[in-house]
């Protein structure tokens, strides 16, 4: 109606990304036969983590992570991180109902 104030409308989306991370780890270790660091270090580098972000968090050495990375990346069969960048992103996907 003429005259009316207008009306003001918002939306409010809220994402965990940890919680997105701890429900696509176990689906890494079920799909491929992942640890739970291997899948961790996949989940991570997916988010855009480095490597030594990745063992600072966790308190590791980075040649750890190196190590869970390489094992990541031949239980997936990709030889890049890009490579298991794209796996993690479609493991959703992957998942049997």
């Amino acid at each position: 109606p003429q005259g009316a104030a207008p009306t003001r409308s918002a939306l409010a989306l809220v994402h965990d990304p940890a919680g997105a991370a701890q429900e696509l780890a176990p689906t890494l270790m079920q799909l491929f036969d992942l640890s739970a660091g291997e899948a961790r270090v996949a989940v991570a580098l997916a988010d855009g983590l480095s490597l030594a972000e990745i063992a600072e968090a966790h308190g590791v050495k980075t040649s750890t992570v190196q190590t869970q990375l390489k094992r990541a990346l031949d239980k997936t069969g990709q030889r890049r991180q890009s490579g298991l960048v794209k796996v993690v992103s479609q493991a959703p996907q992957l998942r049997r109902p």
